[in-house]
């Protein structure tokens, strides 16, 4: 098995979101510029297009990278002595009061689709990707390419393409937005991820991280590029974000950018 192919950055934050600085850590490949650092103001970016009905959306997939699932076979790691799936004992249904309580929906409303994205780019982006957020007084949802903020009742409150909020470069795509509240900064984050081919077989990637200014989410945004989208040699997919009690993690799947070889994976380090 080849070594898993792992980038690494430390940012550190002082207060309240600012310029971040990036370091990049000793004895590991180079993978990271100097962070994209701007502000945006959620209620100054325009809404994105009313969706159409499912009959007038034009039925189209959006292309994406996929990986190779031979090569990916070949590098899952094989545990020895492993159970075969036939031999899992069945311990049949649990007989405790939690399994059988009955869950009530207490209220509900539309959220974005696929036809939401459909209206912005013309087609259906399938999957649609969606992600939810909630806050003290707040939701925050994401599709692929759109964005919108709702208070808990659900009336929106603002809704804008994940291009601008992100800051995406103008010839790059993007997809898988990934938000959460985190109760113990009392701020939002919220990531996506970018990509764009310049030939057959080499393209640029980047993740941009968003972090509120404050805990409220209809307010401004400060952006960070993670990944230097000039110099990358490989997508970094399908990012997960987290948080602890002082950092924020995000990781990516790193695939090749032709034929889509699984190069290992990675992760950003955030310090709040």
């Amino acid at each position: 098995m080849r070594p898993l192919l792992w980038s690494l950055i430390a940012l550190a934050v002082v207060g309240d979101p600012a310029p971040l600085l990036a370091e990049e850590a000793h004895a590991l490949p180079p993978a990271v510029s100097t962070p994209l650092h701007s502000q945006v103001d959620v209620l100054t970016l325009p809404a994105p297009p009313a969706p159409r009905s499912s009959a007038e959306a034009p039925v189209r997939v959006k292309s994406r990278l996929r990986p190779n699932r031979d090569v990916l076979r070949q590098w899952l790691p094989q545990v020895p002595g492993g159970v075969a799936p036939d031999t899992i004992e069945d311990l049949g249904p649990r007989s405790d009061a939690s399994a059988t309580r009955a869950l009530s929906v207490v209220s509900g409303f539309e959220g974005l689709s696929d036809s939401d994205n459909a209206a912005l780019v013309g087609f259906p982006e399938t999957p649609p990707d969606p992600v939810l957020g909630a806050g003290v007084n707040h939701l925050f949802q994401m599709v692929n390419s759109v964005g919108r903020i709702s208070n808990k009742a659900g009336a929106s409150l603002s809704s804008f393409t994940l291009r601008n909020f992100f800051a995406i470069d103008p010839t790059a795509e993007e997809a898988d937005p990934r938000v959460l509240y985190d109760a113990g900064s009392g701020r939002w984050f919220a990531t996506e991820f970018q990509h764009a081919m310049t030939s057959p077989t080499a393209g640029t990637s980047a993740v941009v991280l968003a972090v509120s200014t404050t805990s409220d989410p209809t307010g401004t945004f400060c952006r960070y590029r993670l990944g230097n989208p000039a110099a990358e040699t490989f997508v970094q997919d399908f990012p997960q974000l987290g948080v602890s009690d002082g950092q924020v993690v995000v990781s990516y799947l790193a695939f090749s950018f032709s034929p889509g070889d699984f190069l290992g994976g990675g992760y950003y380090v955030v310090n709040k």
